[in-house]
């Protein structure tokens, strides 16, 4: 087993929670890798030292005084309105650009226009009825000068 492996399962197998052939297999390593067995010493130490420390009893009305002070800490926050009325700016920002959105959202589809289908469409006319009103509508649509 590679050495980022056992440090990796290092805890795991301090608390005794591997498998029996991952357990055999870090012991093994741990009697060739000097490295690894010095980890491991300074690790069960570390937890040897952690479950000597005793336990702290909290006095009893440690509770009640800790939910007395949440309580006014969340009255003494601000709520969301204001919040809004300290930054209006971000505020206003927000809503202008969801309007801008909502404007967008709600406009028709148009229509593409082919430019060639209208060049094609405005010759045929022109063809048929060259000095007719309706033949320039498709050069009033492309801005094109007609003499």
């Amino acid at each position: 087993m590679r050495c980022a492996k056992v440090r990796k399962l290092m805890s795991v197998y301090l608390d005794g929670e591997l498998r029996e052939r991952e357990r055999q297999k870090i012991e093994d390593h741990l009697k060739i890798c000097s490295s690894c067995a010095q980890e491991y010493e300074e690790l069960n130490q570390l937890v040897a030292v952690v479950k000597s420390i005793d336990d702290e009893r909290l006095p009893p009305e440690f509770w009640t005084k800790l939910v007395k002070r949440l309580e006014r800490e969340k009255a003494r926050s601000p709520n969301i309105f204001s919040r809004i009325l300290r930054h209006p700016i971000p505020a206003i920002a927000a809503v202008i650009l969801l309007i801008a959105i909502g404007f967008i959202i709600t406009l028709p589809k148009q229509e593409v226009v082919n430019a060639d289908y209208l060049v094609e469409k405005h010759i045929l006319f022109t063809a048929s009825q060259p000095f007719s009103e309706e033949a320039s509508w498709v050069g009033d649509i492309l801005d094109i000068e007609t003499q």
